[in-house]
């Protein structure tokens, strides 16, 4: 029975290939197969035979065009074949089913016409050019009737002198007082002090406010725009303080508005000036948790600017400044115009201007190359962290560009993890400066973060040094962190850099990256705080942070928390290795971090740069090392001379002092657990301990530090 199956099958497939056979015969003899497939897929086009003597192609008419020359022709097979179309105005070529080139925008070339086909073209609605033209000056007002009474001088507000003294009241805290009314109805603020003598508007009502012990307070003044939720020319703004001592202001949500104008960033002063915030960053509070804040806005620019509008597939119509051929100082490009956003600058638009700031928004993500090229007067820029598309040849050839305001376009990604809790380490070191007293700062890559305690060594120099656990990532620039935070170094105060030998970045390079981004995202307004002039790759870094890191990450609240930091910024989930094994080894390879070709003078030279500033500043500045795995070091690495080689490169090179051995760091591999420069706790404290006796050490030899006055 199953001989017969299997016979049956036998001929039922022989059959079946027979057909397939006849079919692809036929196919492949006339012009159907070339129909389907063009040129050939399963061969070169020569080998499919062509039985026509000629072929007819013809161009589908549709709206918005018409063919004006023969439609449809008749050509020998092979031969090339062009129409000639006239386009209604405003619309304009996309393309055409028959992969044909569009010449001269009148002509469809068709290089060769093998079989017949009617082939379709696809225009669209055409983008426009236009030219935003001059505002025209606001005609001068008529003379004034003399018999018409002259405006009253408004009179001027007299003043009288009153002394209060706020109540206590159960689980709240004072603010500030204000005048008729409370400052979350928009009271103007008078005096900060709980209690005291101070000057108030005759005849007003003083009022002290208060907040729960729980939260501060941030009151926007809105400085001539209004908060547009509610169309008031304030916002008040609580935020928890169980955690941030430094509230992070608003991002640029469309919250605040004002006709004609764009806003740049937050000031504690009406006209400016005193401390200032970009949109998104931190602000100091005052000792009772509040700050009022005055929103500073600039005029947008609208005249002498080319635009062209331009639509995308689905329909979206958005702005490109093409050319801005206008002299103002201050040029101020608006998110939208005519109601459509602006979304990018093309190349050339700012050639050669004589601008000397610079705002662009939010809603621009793509700036072409040469964009800003020679504006040699440009000195100040700011920006939206919204940047997809721009990489620092935008703005080439501008030798004055050196401060960068950059905004939160949007809610932060990383708040509340890991390396978005660095923000802790800015604020610590912002609380310091306020309670006075000398501090150490060490300063380095991830092997700090995880293997240096702040708390152990402020408890070691017994409390005569406040110290910040400045360890961020290997890839970020201690460069940079030393930079900007040199505005907060004082008398007495410490810089302790401590590289991870093998990694340049944290040896003076000055090549931003995008995890500079991830570290800054909550305290955005550090990158004001340097000359950006030294630095370089800050656009393209930005744009590969949108695109390669945040993508289409949700934003977190500013007020997102993790156990990542303790209060010394010391971190809190590090966790031991096991420690009944020789050790952590990064996969199995080994390396010599102590290679002194690392060192160079350009490096260096940037160091001194930055120890003549600490100096300049009362402070000074000294070099250790990063701590290291002993499994991760090969022989090279072990070698005695080879470390005594970078040693003394180093300490040549650099003006300040070299304060610890590379053999000290050498840590056994059984205290790192997910990388060679990782210690755990048990390393951490071990390295810690020896960075205390080096630095004791030389402020001993130098007379600063007497170990028996505080040890007693």
């Amino acid at each position: 029975m199953g001989g017969v199956c299997l016979k049956k099958r036998v001929l039922s497939f022989l059959s079946l290939l027979l057909t397939v056979v006849t079919l692809v015969s036929f196919l492949t003899s006339c012009s159907y197969f070339e129909s389907i497939f063009p040129g050939g897929t399963s061969g070169p086009a020569s080998s499919v035979a062509i039985p026509y003597d000629t072929v007819v192609v013809s161009l589908a008419e549709g709206e918005h065009f018409r063919v004006t020359s023969a439609n449809p022709v008749r050509v020998k097979p092979g031969s090339s074949v062009k129409f000639t179309v006239e386009i209604d105005e405003g619309y304009q070529y996309v393309s055409n089913t028959a992969g044909a080139r569009f010449i001269n925008d009148s002509t469809l070339y068709i290089a060769t016409a093998k079989y017949p086909m009617t082939v379709e073209l696809e225009v669209k609605e055409a983008d426009i050019v236009i030219e935003i033209p001059d505002t025209p000056p606001e005609p001068e007002a008529p003379p004034s009737d003399p018999e018409t009474p002259a405006t009253p001088e408004i009179p001027e507000i007299e003043y009288e002198t009153v002394t209060l003294s706020a109540e206590d009241v159960s689980g709240h805290h004072f603010i500030c007082w204000t005048v008729d009314k409370k400052a979350e109805y928009g009271g103007d603020v008078v005096f900060l002090e709980s209690s005291g003598t101070f000057q108030i508007p005759k005849g007003s009502t003083p009022i002290a406010n208060y907040v729960d012990d729980a939260h501060h307070v941030i009151l926007y003044r809105t400085n001539g725009g209004e908060y547009a939720p509610q169309c008031t020319d304030y916002y008040y703004q609580t935020f928890s303080n169980a955690h941030y001592w430094m509230p992070n202001t608003l991002h640029q949500g469309d919250f605040f508005y004002r006709e004609g104008y764009s806003l740049l960033r937050y000031t504690t002063n009406q006209d400016g000036t005193g401390d200032y915030t970009t949109l998104g960053g931190k602000i100091e509070v005052n000792e009772n948790g509040f700050v009022e804040l005055w929103l500073q806005w600039g005029k947008n620019t609208v005249s002498d600017l080319y635009l062209k509008v331009t639509t995308d597939f689905s329909g979206q119509k958005s702005i490109t400044v093409t050319k801005y051929s206008g002299n103002d100082e201050n040029v101020v490009i608006p998110h939208a115009i005519n109601g459509y956003f602006v979304t990018s600058i093309a190349a050339g638009a700012f050639s050669g201007c004589n601008m000397k700031s610079l705002y662009l928004p939010k809603t621009i993500d793509h700036i072409e190359d040469g964009a800003f090229v020679d504006c040699y007067q440009l000195t100040e820029i700011t920006v939206h962290d919204t940047f997809t598309k721009v990489k620092d040849s935008a703005f080439s050839n501008c030798p004055k560009l050196q401060t960068y305001y950059l905004n939160a376009g949007r809610l932060p990604v990383h708040a509340g993890n890991g390396e978005g809790m660095y923000c802790l380490k800015y604020e610590r070191l912002r609380k310091l400066v306020r309670q006075g007293g000398k501090k150490i700062i060490v300063v380095s890559g991830s092997s700090s973060l995880y293997g240096f305690l702040a708390q152990k060594m402020q408890e070691a120099f017994y409390g005569q040094y406040s110290v910040v656990n400045y360890g961020t990532n290997a890839g970020t620039l201690s460069h940079f962190y030393i930079d900007a935070f040199m505005r907060f170094i004082g008398e007495g105060d410490i810089v302790i850099q401590a590289p991870e030998t093998g990694s340049g970045t944290q040896i003076g390079d000055t090549n931003i990256e995008w995890r500079m981004f991830r570290g800054c995202e909550c305290m955005y307004e550090v990158f004001s705080y340097v000359d950006m002039r030294q630095y370089t790759k800050f656009f393209t870094s930005l744009s590969e942070f949108n695109v390669d890191v945040r993508k289409t990450s949700p934003g977190k609240s500013y007020e997102s928390w993790s156990d990542f930091l303790n209060e010394y910024t010391d971190m809190t989930t590090n966790r031991d290795a096991n420690l009944n094994n020789p050790g952590y080894l990064d996969g199995t390879s080994t390396g010599n971090p102590f290679n002194a070709n690392n060192i160079n003078t350009t490096r260096t030279g940037r160091l001194n740069k930055l120890c003549a500033r600490v100096r300049a500043q009362g402070g000074e500045m000294y070099m250790s090392w990063a701590p290291v795995n002993a499994n991760y070091c090969n022989s090279t690495a072990k070698n005695a001379a080879t470390q005594k080689a970078f040693e003394d490169r180093m300490a040549s090179m650099i003006d300040y002092e070299v304060i610890s051995k590379l053999a000290d760091y050498i840590i056994e591999g059984k205290y790192f657990y997910n990388s060679n420069y990782h210690p755990g706790p048990i390393g951490a404290g071990i390295r810690t301990e020896r960075l205390i006796r080096d630095l004791k050490a030389q402020l001993t030899k130098e007379g600063i530090w007497d170990e028996a006055k505080y040890a007693s």
